[in-house]
């Protein structure tokens, strides 16, 4: 079973330096885009290990907008302008469709529609607080070549993170890694095996694809 899609809206997913989260969020507001700042995005002690696909930063945030077509256009252009311009100030961006019906994500994992027509593929692994690191050495030895963990909110008067219907409370962590379809593929079977063996349930690991990116190094 795959996911409904609205073809009209998007997901946009920035993860850039703190100091210029704010800065986008208020230029978002001022076009009528929803966003907000999903969580922190911690760096790691070994920065050999968890590059966010360049990304040097310690302390990154995540932020969601959602938007339009024309829109989506307008938020690369800004983010482009405020990052991508400034190499000390290097951060991402992707797009994931945007999903009506998210509640399936939590009983079909992996599964979604349409990914036969993209090229990237973001992967989200929840584990517990403290592994995400190990779980991303797996990963570049099925040739990842980077990602990031995401572990607590940084705003807002929520206790959980809440994104595609999952909660990721305090004592979990999410590692995201982008990378082309096949690669993915490849993780995802190498850690459904070597990592959760039977223990994997839906919900604990799953991809989506993603339609438009900015910044992601080959």
């Amino acid at each position: 079973m795959g996911f409904l899609v609205d073809e009209n809206h998007r997901w946009i997913n920035l993860i850039l330096p703190e100091k210029l989260g704010k800065d986008i969020l208020d230029w978002a507001d001022s076009r009528g885009i929803k966003g907000d700042n999903v969580a922190a995005v911690s760096g790691t002690r070994n920065e050999n290990v968890l590059k966010f696909l360049g990304i040097s930063q310690s302390q990154s945030q995540w932020l969601l907008l959602t938007a339009s077509e024309e829109l989506e256009t307008e938020i690369y252009d800004r983010f482009c302008m405020e990052c991508l311009s400034n190499p000390s100030s290097h951060g991402i961006a992707f797009t994931i469709p945007f999903i009506v019906n998210s509640e399936l994500i939590k009983e079909k994992g992996i599964e979604f529609s349409n990914e036969e027509n993209v090229n990237y593929l973001a992967l989200f692994i929840i584990v517990s607080s403290g592994n995400g690191a190990k779980v991303m050495e797996m990963a570049q030895l099925q040739g990842a070549k980077g990602g990031s963990i995401i572990n607590n909110r940084v705003s807002g008067e929520h206790e959980k993170l809440n994104y595609f219907n999952i909660e990721l409370n305090h004592d979990k962590e999410i590692v995201l890694i982008i990378d082309k379809k096949d690669r993915i593929h490849e993780i995802y079977n190498y850690l459904e095996n070597e990592y959760y063996g039977s223990k994997l349930s839906a919900g604990k690991m799953f991809s989506v694809p993603v339609t438009r990116t900015a910044g992601i190094r080959e």
